[in-house]
């Protein structure tokens, strides 16, 4: 019973949506419903002069952990990434 409540709950919160059997998104459809994001790091260049590169390392994988769980938790699709920016699609 527990299985079945869990994949009930798992197709209502949009967990399958645009997802393969192996789990992974497949870019959304052109349309109304699809929202692209772009993102980048403010000042970054400014912050790799400035700070060691062990910190901005550090920082960097951080923020890319933070960028990839968002995306996972709402079946986001990461199209590119380039240095600190990401192209993601919903």
């Amino acid at each position: 019973l527990s299985l079945i409540s869990w994949l009930v709950y798992l197709y209502f919160s949009g967990f399958f949506r645009r997802r393969t059997i192996y789990g992974v998104a497949n870019p959304p459809g052109p349309g109304p419903e699809t929202s692209l994001l772009v993102s980048d790091i403010q000042n970054s260049t400014l912050l790799w002069e400035s700070l060691p590169s062990q910190v901005m390392d550090k920082a960097l994988q951080v923020h890319n952990e933070i960028m990839r769980h968002a995306l996972a938790e709402h079946a986001g699709y990461e199209s590119a990434t380039e240095g600190d920016s990401f192209i993601l699609a919903f």
